[in-house]
């Protein structure tokens, strides 16, 4: 299995200016999105505070630049930490001092927290010893405090990957995981589909969820990317609507043909219904009437009778 620290970087890289707008809204506007960052991981090495778990730790040194007349570049430091760490605070300002005293360019630092424990979600070291006194503050966000419908709402490819994250932080490691999870990442795909984001994007979260998120049964796993080959053309990325068309035509049948439902069609109902779309949801994916979608369901139990 993938150790989720990898998983984070190499995402990170993949999708670094989706990262910088969705955490930095305003101030990414005055970054020159077009140029291409530089990942720092070797300089990053050399300065790294000792730690017992750095292979738990998602955390990357990035050069960019700004859109200012003169060229100007600063870094940002940046860690997805999703374990309890008592040092964390300390390690992140430790982090701070060494880059500052190697670069001399302005920092800026963002944590990803992954977990659910917020007694260990630190904004700020603090440093206090007769009369001398240090409070470093760094930007935070923390997924537990989130919810999927803000993530996805923000149309936005780290946002959908917070909202993976998320799914498995909220499904947690039950009997019926599994099931649930199974349920969930159904309904990310088939939204995901439907976002408008660009292929290439599409394909790295898919990779991502199915690496982040995998299911304990390995037979699901395999029927879970059956139904991703049912819902999406291997040559072209399209919404699940347009895939549904698309399987349509193929088989030379209209939409608007009330008779002998297509195979895509009725595949979709049925597998929709069994992962807990509502009839009316279904109705409105597949352009059938609800009475047409009950049909389908009713069929479907008859012949399994």
């Amino acid at each position: 299995m993938i150790q989720r620290d990898t998983l984070w970087k190499s995402l990170i890289e993949d999708i670094f200016p989706d990262l910088l707008v969705f955490a930095f809204p305003k101030w990414s506007k005055q970054v020159d999105l077009e140029k291409k960052p530089e990942f720092l991981d070797t300089e990053l090495n050399a300065i790294r505070p000792g730690s017992g778990t750095q292979d738990r730790i998602a955390d990357k040194l990035i050069k960019i630049w700004t859109t200012s007349g003169q060229e100007v570049w600063c870094l940002l430091h940046l860690e997805i930490q999703g374990y309890d760490d008592p040092q964390f605070a300390e390690r992140m300002h430790e982090y701070f001092y060494r880059i500052r005293d190697k670069f001399h360019v302005p920092v800026t630092a963002l944590v990803i927290y992954t977990n659910s424990n917020p007694a260990h979600q630190p904004k700020a070291y603090h440093y206090n010893f007769v009369g001398t006194e240090l409070i470093y503050r760094f930007n935070t966000f923390h997924l537990a405090e989130q919810t999927p419908e803000s993530l996805r709402a923000s149309r936005n490819a780290f946002g959908f990957a917070l909202e993976i994250a998320l799914t498995d932080l909220n499904v947690g490691g039950g009997k019926l995981r599994d099931q649930e999870l199974y349920r969930r990442k159904t309904e990310i795909f088939r939204a995901y589909m439907e976002s408008g984001l660009e292929k290439e994007k599409l394909r790295k979260l898919f990779d991502f969820m199915k690496a982040y998120t995998p299911f304990r049964n390995s037979d699901l796993e395999l029927t879970f990317e059956q139904d991703l080959q049912s819902f999406s053309n291997t040559e072209e990325v399209m919404g699940i609507t347009e895939t549904i068309l698309h399987e349509v035509e193929k088989k030379g049948e209209k939409k608007g043909e009330k008779k002998g439902y297509s195979k895509a069609i009725s595949f979709v109902v049925i597998r929709g219904h069994q992962n807990g779309m509502e009839i009316s949801e279904l109705a409105e994916l597949t352009g059938l009437s609800e009475q047409e979608v009950v049909e389908i369901l009713q069929n479907e139990n008859g012949a399994g009778q």
